[in-house]
């Protein structure tokens, strides 16, 4: 998830896909390379308004993931 990325999908065991999902945030800091989190770990504090969209990605990355994977999957992967 840090590289502001997420692919998912469920196969029957066929291996047909039965669902699937991407999702892409903007949550790497261009030019550099890396996640913004990883550079808040580091210890310098960055107020910019692309760190404040940075983290907000990350934090929209995450719950996205959370509410597909325990929400909207969730019947399918208790099935399997």
């Amino acid at each position: 998830l840090r590289s502001g990325k997420f692919a998912g999908a469920i196969f029957s065991a066929a291996g047909r896909a039965l669902r699937h999902r991407a999702f892409a945030r903007y949550t790497t800091r261009r030019g550099q390379g890396g996640a913004q989190s990883a550079l808040d770990g580091s210890g310098k504090k960055v107020k910019s308004v692309g760190s404040t969209l940075r983290r907000h990605g990350e934090r929209a990355l995450a719950t996205d993931v959370v509410e597909l994977l325990g929400k909207d999957w969730r019947a399918d992967l208790d099935d399997r």
